[in-house]
């Protein structure tokens, strides 16, 4: 396996390799060097590691352990994860209403969990806000009907400030150390 064809797509151990299609258990040194079986495969000059992500199971834990945690930075791969968690589980906690209450238009089990998820949801948008250098309170765009939605996407989907901001520090390199 080359040099070239190593990208390093997660953290703690984990390095996604585009020629073989597969994960790769691996040490990360704090600069950043990637070795498997005592191999230095990759190694970045400088001691950012910022082109890391979080894998899913590390979002949805980050998101509730931060439950009500409005202050610090989320990365891209945490607040997507997280949306793709909750798109999920609502999909399921609708099935199982109709499944369990077919006359019932209530919902029940979905109206729970959407309550159980409204204050984490909002701590990680405002903490993507933040990986961003935007303050919190742009969340509220999300009352303007479509254009609010699309600028909240588009901020969403840009890559966080590598260096540290008014927020903090980038969460990836902090998690990285």
């Amino acid at each position: 396996m080359g040099y070239a064809a190593l990208e390093r797509r997660a953290l703690r151990g984990l390095v996604l390799c585009r020629d073989a299609a597969q994960l790769a258990t691996v040490s990360i040194s704090p600069n950043c060097e990637v070795t498997m079986a005592g191999e230095s495969l990759y190694t970045r000059k400088t001691n950012d590691c910022s082109g890391a992500i979080m894998n899913f199971g590390q979002a949805i834990g980050s998101c509730f352990s931060n439950y009500i945690g409005f202050e610090g930075r989320a990365p891209r791969s945490e607040y997507w994860y997280w949306v793709l968690f909750t798109f999920i589980v609502a999909i399921v906690t609708a099935v199982l209403d109709r499944v369990l209450f077919p006359g019932n238009e209530l919902s029940p089990i979905n109206t729970l969990f959407n309550l159980a998820i409204l204050l984490p949801s909002l701590a990680v948008l405002i903490r993507r806000l933040h990986d961003i250098d935007r303050t919190g309170w742009w969340w509220l765009l999300i009352f303007v009907p479509v254009v609010g939605w699309i600028v909240l996407i588009i901020w969403a989907i840009q890559r966080g400030d590598e260096t540290n901001n008014r927020f903090g520090a980038d969460p990836l390199v902090a998690r990285a150390a």
